[in-house]
């Protein structure tokens, strides 16, 4: 167990943390995408294309680049992109690549989209072992567990040297661990931390994922029937969150209602009512759905609004340009040309002011920070009962944690990890009154 006396938490989880890391190393990472390509590509006798001119391609071009692994260009299907050049580099058509390059390999630099771009490219007739995808396709649990972290350096880009950020922020993290309530979370919490600073290597990931996922723990990690119930499932069913009657549900990142209706279906199993349940998606195409949904359920009322720290215009990622669940709104500093449209957001305080809330779900792809902020008055007034994300930021893990502690101290803090994969793990915070 990672249980440590409270006069040396800090030092010993630090050291616990830098005896497991297993560092990041771009040449081994890189090796794993190009497989047996690597060394024609590095010679320059293989050309290399990446196929997306997107955000996934703007990280990967300097990553290659670094390892001197030439690029002759980007092929993409967008047609204005056609004859510009993206990240210094040509972007052309599915034909121009037919026509110049028919013997490249190329790299799909698309998670949301890979599957469609290698049917199109089989159906043009390129040889199927030169056509590269960042995941393990349709294959085995093991398999997509490996390629998990050429996934996140496709989605985040190289990863920051987190044991340095652990050494700064140390008295935050010791003081988190000692907030947390149980076992089970405080090894969860370190575990994390040595997950993330090892950037998901396979080892670390795969121990994470047996000894915390809830899905896993209920089925085993080799039954596939785990798959089919992941985060949505557990939030409401778990060893930490009773509902209680006349329940206030707010939902952030409501999706296309998933969680608000698995919400539902948890009332009825424990005998449980509701009053109201406010769900807030701010994708459009999400959002429609999400009205489709509940126009079959009783009090729902639909927000198609950001939650954030006031009441503004923010810059956001719909699902035009990424995949549906990870529409996310982008911060002034992120890299120009990700979001594609702007959003309005509320703040919880405003739109809440005269109603109470019982309980708060957050999802909203790195942006919980910014709606907590703009929560204070609901949390210091109502103490709800919270199950929010804390994985889409490395630092959320004990950033989010701390900040609930100063706006209620009554809060008891847990940490469950619902996902089968490294997404959904969640931290409860539930009132001690």
């Amino acid at each position: 167990m990672n249980n440590f006396p409270q006069t040396s938490v800090q030092n010993q989880i630090l050291e616990m943390i830098n005896e497991q890391v297993i560092p990041f190393e771009p040449e081994v990472v890189a090796r794993e995408m190009l497989g047996q390509y690597y060394e024609s590509i590095k010679s320059g006798d293989q050309p290399f294309i990446l196929f997306c001119a997107g955000a996934s391609g703007r990280i990967l071009q300097p990553f290659f680049e670094k390892l001197h692994l030439p690029i002759v260009g980007f092929c993409d299907n967008n047609i204005a992109l056609h004859g510009h050049k993206f990240c210094g580099l040509p972007v052309f058509s599915v034909d121009t690549l037919k026509q110049k390059y028919g013997q490249s390999v190329i790299l799909i630099a698309s998670a949301g989209y890979h599957r469609f771009i290698k049917q199109q490219l089989l159906d043009e007739g390129f040889a199927p072992s030169r056509i590269l995808t960042l995941d393990a396709g349709d294959t085995s649990i093991v398999a997509n567990l490996k390629r998990e972290r050429l996934l996140m350096l496709a989605r985040n880009g190289e990863p920051k040297d987190m044991i340095a950020t652990y050494e700064r922020e140390g008295d935050m993290i010791e003081r988190v661990y000692h907030l947390l309530e149980d076992n089970k979370s405080k090894n969860l919490f370190i575990d994390r931390l040595v997950m993330i600073a090892s950037c998901y290597e396979y080892t670390t990931y795969r121990r994470f994922v047996e000894n915390y996922s809830e899905p896993v723990l209920k089925y085993g990690f080799e039954n596939t029937e785990r798959l089919r119930q992941g985060g949505v499932h557990f939030y409401f069913r778990n060893d930490v969150l009773a509902l209680a009657d006349d329940e206030v549900f707010l939902d952030g990142g409501a999706y296309n209602g998933d969680s608000a209706e698995s919400f539902i279906q948890a009332c009825e199993e424990q005998g449980r009512s509701y009053n109201a349940i406010h769900c807030f998606e701010a994708d459009k195409g999400n959002y429609a759905k999400l009205k489709d949904w509940a126009k079959t359920q009783l009090n729902i009322a639909c927000h198609p609004l950001g939650l954030w720290n006031e009441k503004t215009q923010v810059r956001f990622a719909s699902s035009n340009i990424s995949e549906s669940y990870g529409a996310r709104i982008q911060g002034s500093s992120e890299q120009e040309g990700i979001a594609d449209i702007v959003i309005d957001t509320v703040t919880i305080d405003e739109v809440f002011s005269n109603q109470r809330v019982s309980l708060i779900k957050m999802d909203i792809e790195g942006a919980e920070i910014a709606a907590l902020e703009g929560a204070r008055h609901v949390i210091r007034r109502d103490h709800p009962k919270l199950a929010i994300s804390v994985y889409h930021n490395p630092e959320d893990l004990y950033r989010i944690p701390a900040m609930l502690a100063e706006m209620n101290p009554d809060y008891r803090f847990y940490l469950r990890h619902l996902g089968n994969h490294y997404d959904d793990t969640i931290l409860f915070a539930i009132d001690g009154d």
